[in-house]
């Protein structure tokens, strides 16, 4: 299945970066060649996730 998204995943990353959004700073992109394609391969990513997507919110 990953396999299959992989086109319309570089697509994405190479609109974002056109479009001046930098990785690691406007977004995080992780591909985990040993994770399943689930939710319980994603929550255990979700925290690192959360930290980056709210790094600059008041503590």
């Amino acid at each position: 299945m990953e396999d299959s998204l992989q086109s319309g995943i570089n697509e994405m990353l190479s609109t974002l970066k056109s479009k001046g959004y930098q990785e690691n700073v406007d977004f995080v992109w992780v591909k985990d060649e040993l994770a399943e394609h689930n939710e319980s391969a994603w929550a255990k990513r979700t925290r690192n996730f959360l930290k980056q997507f709210y790094k600059n919110e008041s503590k």
